[in-house]
């Protein structure tokens, strides 16, 4: 996981999370509909949230069609504050210098930006965020994510 802002989001959800992930073409190939994104509590019961989009960083980074739909499908993230949007606008280039150093060849192309919603009735504290693969339940990336009352 190279990038992920907000760190913290309100408990009551609905809360837009841009993620980039470095060697994902498990969630890339999945496409949105076909990760999970959950949170887990210290009691290990998983709340569902949504993934809204899942795109290549060189889509992102052009322009490209599946960002294009990204947005139309993630608008909060222009109505974000201006500190918010400030830490969106950067996740890409973080994600690009994180490919950038990394020895994988091909790394670029296995490079995924994710926009996630966070559940409604979340516990709030420290929790674990993790993307699946829906089909098998296969964890592919945890983070930890601060949900404030």
């Amino acid at each position: 996981l190279a990038a992920l802002p907000p760190a913290a989001a309100p408990a009551s959800g609905g809360t837009l999370i841009l993620l980039g992930v470095t060697s994902a073409l498990s969630l890339l190939s999945a496409g949105a509909s076909g990760v999970a994104f959950d949170l887990e509590g210290s009691g290990g019961a998983l709340v569902r949230g949504e993934v809204l989009a899942a795109v290549s960083l060189p889509d992102w980074e052009s322009k490209g069609p599946a960002y294009l739909a990204a947005m139309n499908r993630a608008g909060q993230l222009s109505r974000a504050s201006e500190a918010l949007a400030s830490e969106y606008a950067r996740v890409d280039s973080t994600l690009a210098a994180a490919v950038a150093a990394s020895p994988e060849t091909g790394a670029n192309s296995a490079a995924v930006l994710l926009i996630v919603r966070t559940p409604s009735g979340s516990a709030s504290g420290l929790l674990q965020g993790v993307l699946s693969l829906a089909a098998t339940g296969a964890r592919v990336v945890s983070f930890d994510l601060s949900l404030v009352p």
